[in-house]
């Protein structure tokens, strides 16, 4: 079998893997920020959290996190929630009996040949 790219969520992975078994791709979860803004309610938006890490005056290093795009006043991060993909590709199979035993969960929005 060959190298595929899922075009939903770029990943690429052999459909084979080392010991001949057949591997099933799932795409992975977005993560959003859960952010209290400043009048108290909760929002889920796009961003990231990322860290920094930079010399220590004291000696060693210092991890600081930051969230892009910054937080405007008064908002306070809370935690990264992951949301499943719109059109996310699992090439698991559905359970049941004859032909449906061979379907995928979802196609989603297909794949395409790459290499590694």
């Amino acid at each position: 079998m060959a190298t595929v790219k899922c075009e939903t969520c770029g990943g690429v992975y052999d459909q084979t893997i080392a010991d001949g078994s057949r591997y099933f791709h799932t795409c992975p979860p977005l993560l959003k920020l859960r952010v209290r803004l400043a009048d108290g309610t909760i929002e889920l938006r796009d961003g990231r959290v990322v860290f920094d890490e930079e010399d220590d005056p004291r000696g060693g290093k210092r991890r600081t996190m930051k969230i892009a795009p910054p937080l405007k006043p008064g908002e306070t991060f809370l935690e990264e929630v992951p949301v499943e993909r719109p059109d996310h590709r699992d090439e698991n199979v559905k359970g049941g009996q004859g032909r449906e035993r061979s379907e995928r969960k979802k196609d989603g929005k297909g794949t395409s040949t790459a290499t590694r």
